[in-house]
């Protein structure tokens, strides 16, 4: 199962990038699977209503980005997503600050925020690859005996 971090699907539904782009388009055609946690859900809906002051992007394309990201992970059957319930009780900030997730940060020298996100492509399958487009978030799982997880970097043209 394939995990895209935020920042991927960030990237590729307000810009014209088109690594992002491509991964967003394969899910929307149902030819790759992917898996969003009630936390990826909370960073993507968060920062995409700061967007405009962000992005400079206008509101009607914000809107729009907003509009697909919900569509495609509430309507797709390739799209494996929390229910509801899960949804209204995750908040990225309360998830990021726990213990475990700041101890997870500093052993792999990974920024915090990005800790739940490895987590859950730990969790979500046997073997997942999680794709991110955020520079410094580089560990090989691997080396810390991490053997389901594969981290694939996706050019942002940042």
């Amino acid at each position: 199962m394939d995990v895209f971090d935020s920042s991927v699907w960030l990237w590729g539904l307000l810009t014209d990038s088109s690594e992002p782009n491509g991964l967003i388009q394969e899910v929307l055609d149902g030819t790759r699977e992917v898996a969003v946690s009630a936390y990826i859900h909370d960073e993507v809906t968060t920062t995409l209503r700061s967007a405009p002051d962000i992005t400079g992007q206008t509101e009607a394309g914000v809107s729009d980005a907003q509009m697909t990201f919900n569509n495609t992970v509430a309507d797709l059957d390739n799209v494996s997503f929390p229910d509801q319930d899960e949804i209204g009780a995750t908040y990225a900030d309360e998830v990021r600050s726990r213990p475990e997730m700041r101890l997870l940060g500093t052993i792999l020298g990974i920024q915090t925020k990005d800790a739940p996100v490895l987590v859950f492509a730990f969790d979500v399958d046997e073997e997942s690859t999680l794709f991110v487009a955020d520079s410094g978030f580089d560990p090989n799982p691997a080396d810390h005996n991490i053997t389901n997880v594969k981290i694939e970097s996706v050019d942002a043209g940042q």
